[in-house]
Parts: structure tokens; C-alpha cells; sequence
């Protein structure tokens, strides 16, 4: 009795297995068809970037901010171009444009609207949709008289 209840689940696991394995090289070959590629994903992180808060025609401060980006290489232009000048520019021009409506009031779905327009900008200047995902990694903001008081003086 149990050697056929255990010779029935080998046949159910075999047959599960064929047509998983029949099931891809199926669509393997359709995907190859259509001009379709395997995305090779890696992550991308930025350097620090300073971007100014200027409220009144003066400089009130900087945001500082990292993003970490996920992005498909095999998207790429070619291998010479790298997303992370797109990224910082896409993540200066953002933040820029939004700290004129004021960094004080920054709220959590804020964030997710200024990561969506991080990748919609990267990706549009890219000329393809190269970024998955946008993470913001740091994103403080540090007043003027906080930069100029921690300024080292020659000696």
C-alpha cells in the first residue's frame, strides 16, 4: 500500500516536472521571437548629491540626497553609457523643482510622487525604460547657516 501511494506521488512529480520544463521551452522560444530580452537587473547607487533650496531669490539650505535605483543593463544604449549621470541629473532637476513648494512640508506619499518623477525623467532621457525602481536612500536637508558654521577656517 505504501509503495503505491509513494510510486503515485514519483508519477505526479514527474509529470508536474515535464510540463513545467515543456511550458518553458515553449515560451522560450516565442519570447526569442518577438525580440524580447532576459532583463539583467542590478542595483545603482548614487553619490551624495547637494541640491539648493533657494525660497525669495536667497539660498536657504541643500538638500542632500543618495537614491539607490534598481535598472535593467541589458537595456542600456550600449556598454560606454552608464545610468548614474541620468539619475543624479533626473534626482537634481526633481528635487529642485520640488523644494520650491517647500521642504518643510514634505509627507510620505510626497516621496513616492518625487521617486515616480526621478524614474519617469531618467527614463525619458534615456530613451528607454531602463529604471525599475527608485529608492531614495538619504534625503535630508541641511540649512545655510549649518553649512557656512561648519566651513574650516585656514590657519
Amino acid at each position: 500500500m505504501i509503495k503505491a501511494i509513494i510510486a503515485g506521488a514519483v508519477g505526479i512529480l514527474a509529470a508536474l516536472a515535464g510540463m513545467t520544463i515543456g511550458h518553458d521551452l515553449i515560451f522560450a522560444d516565442t519570447a526569442a521571437e518577438k525580440g524580447e530580452h532576459a532583463e539583467a537587473l542590478t542595483r545603482v547607487t548614487t553619490e551624495l548629491t547637494g541640491v539648493p533650496v533657494i525660497i525669495g531669490n536667497q539660498v536657504q539650505g541643500y538638500v542632500v540626497l543618495r537614491i539607490s535605483s534598481v535598472i535593467d543593463a541589458a537595456k542600456l544604449p550600449s556598454t560606454d553609457v552608464t545610468a548614474e549621470p541620468f539619475l543624479v541629473d533626473a534626482a537634481f532637476r526633481t528635487t529642485f523643482g520640488f523644494a520650491e513648494h517647500g521642504i518643510a512640508r514634505i509627507r510620505s506619499s510626497d516621496v513616492e510622487k518625487l521617486t515616480n518623477e526621478i524614474k519617469q525623467i531618467a527614463n525619458t532621457q534615456m530613451g528607454t525604460d531602463v529604471v525599475k525602481q527608485v529608492n531614495l536612500e538619504q534625503f535630508n536637508f541641511v540649512n545655510k547657516a549649518e553649512i557656512r558654521g561648519n566651513m574650516l577656517t585656514p590657519e
